[in-house]
């Protein structure tokens, strides 16, 4: 299983930047083998962690680490919040090289 996990993980991260989350749901979608019960899971644990991240930002812990967590596997099972972190990570990614090269001025 673990090895499953890092399997997925290196296919994530060789796409490029703003596709990755839907080529994940692409993948998903494309893999039969999971039944009702596995998609029923994803959901489950992307909402704890969503959830989880929103208490988080008004106490301590990592909220935005398990919000993203939380949108992360919940984009796994639709399409519309795949393209919307699509579009997120490029505006994250577009907002730390703006801060990274004002920093070195």
């Amino acid at each position: 299983m673990l090895e499953r996990i890092k399997l997925e993980w290196r296919k994530f991260v060789a796409e490029p930047p703003g596709s990755r989350f839907e080529s994940h749901y692409e993948r998903k979608r494309s893999d039969e083998s999971k039944g009702t019960m596995s998609r029923v899971a994803w959901i489950a644990a992307g909402l704890f962690f969503l959830i989880a991240g929103i208490v988080m930002l008004v106490t301590p812990g990592p909220g935005l680490l398990a919000i993203g967590f939380g949108l992360t596997c919940l984009s796994a099972e639709s399409r519309r919040l795949a393209r919307w972190c699509d579009r997120a990570e490029l505006r994250i990614l577009a907002a730390w090289q703006r801060w990274r090269s004002r920093r070195k001025s």
